[in-house]
């Protein structure tokens, strides 16, 4: 690495942590404003709030890394043209492209950080927070062993049940409940298609069937909708079953394996896998989208148009990657396209308006 490719990397990398640092100031206000309706369950009190919301920065610093680095990158090189480096620099014979690989340079150590951020730190400090506040709001409720095919087993009361997986709507699927007397003694079984939340504490379970054992021999009913009151919340259950954004990224591989090998359908969690992966070479694109906007600011003698203007298209891009995976599932299109289809439109954005740079 030259000492152009390393002052140009460090002024994306300078940049980019001001910006990371105001997006991620406003993101945890905004996620400790929605702690304070769960403040005083149970021992939730406002120092477990705020350790929640610190927790939650690493996820966050993840998801906005792209667009917090096509910011940073902007208004480093705009730094760089005001004071009249980067003329300089194209003086001496540098191109567009040599510019555009050199603060990629940049890109690819914050692609090396929000791998870091994904696979070992948001993971496990999301799954910490949420363990500590379900514990801290439900401290009645018993959490049973977690299974190995993304549900749980939970125990409320004289009710022992096993859930299934959550679904993109909130529904539980595949339930089992087993209720037991005083004495411990079974006396009913019966099985849900899904379940859902109809009120405090209520939930709706659907396609109930249930076996009973009473003193003249063993009833069946059902199917029916039947309501159930329980203590759990989808809040406490969302601890037991598996969660796309709880997972690393080797974690979400395996999983999606395992649903394969099994026959089960994994489109949420390979779009979560892919989707993350191309993450991690887009932050490197926004960086190369950068040097246009600021060959443009060159040409024009101001900045304010090109600035907002890449600011705009950062923001599109988010906006656009979040509502493509969120949509995908529902249109049932290829989670491999819905990972890539951004990144492989950034890049032949990034080259064409390269290519037309001077």
């Amino acid at each position: 690495m030259t000492l152009l490719d390393r002052y140009l990397a460090k002024t994306v990398l300078l940049y980019t942590a001001l910006v990371m640092a105001v997006l991620l100031s406003l993101g945890a206000l905004f996620v400790f404003l929605r702690q304070q309706g769960d403040i005083g369950h149970g021992s939730y009190g406002t120092l477990d709030a705020f350790l929640f919301t610190l927790c939650q920065l690493p996820g966050q610093a993840f998801e906005l890394m792209p667009m917090a680095a096509l910011v940073g990158t902007l208004l480093g090189l705009g730094t760089l043209q005001r004071d009249g480096e980067l003329v300089v620099m194209r003086a001496t014979g540098i191109s567009v492209w040599r510019l555009a690989f050199a603060v990629a340079g940049g890109g690819a150590m914050l692609s090396v950080l929000m791998l870091v951020l994904a696979q070992w730190v948001a993971p496990s400090l999301d799954l910490l927070s949420r363990q500590s506040k379900a514990f801290a709001r439900f401290a009645d409720v018993e959490l049973g062993t977690l299974t190995g095919a993304g549900g749980a087993w939970v125990r409320d009361g004289r009710y022992v049940m096993s859930i299934g997986q959550q679904n993109a709507d909130g529904r539980f699927s595949a339930l089992t409940v087993f209720e037991f007397d005083e004495q411990r003694r079974l006396v009913a079984m019966a099985t849900a298609a899904s379940a859902r939340t109809v009120g405090t504490g209520t939930w709706a379970l659907e396609g109930w069937r249930e076996t009973r054992v009473t003193a003249r021999g063993v009833t069946t009913a059902g199917p029916r909708v039947e309501n159930l009151q329980t203590g759990l919340s989808p809040d406490f259950l969302g601890l037991a079953v598996v969660n796309p954004s709880s997972l690393s990224i080797s974690g979400l591989w395996r999983y999606v394996e395992y649903q394969r090998r099994n026959g089960l359908s994994a489109v949420p969690f390979e779009i979560a896998f892919w989707s993350r992966v191309a993450r991690l070479l887009s932050v490197i694109l926004v960086c190369m989208l950068a040097v246009p906007f600021t060959s443009a600011l060159a040409r024009s003698g101001g900045g304010g148009r090109q600035t907002v203007t890449g600011i705009l298209l950062g923001v599109a891009l988010f906006l656009f990657t979040r509502t493509l995976e969120n949509s995908g599932q529902v249109y049932g299109l290829d989670p491999v396209l819905i990972g890539w289809g951004p990144s492989v439109l950034l890049a032949t954005v990034t080259g064409v308006l390269l290519a037309r740079a001077r």
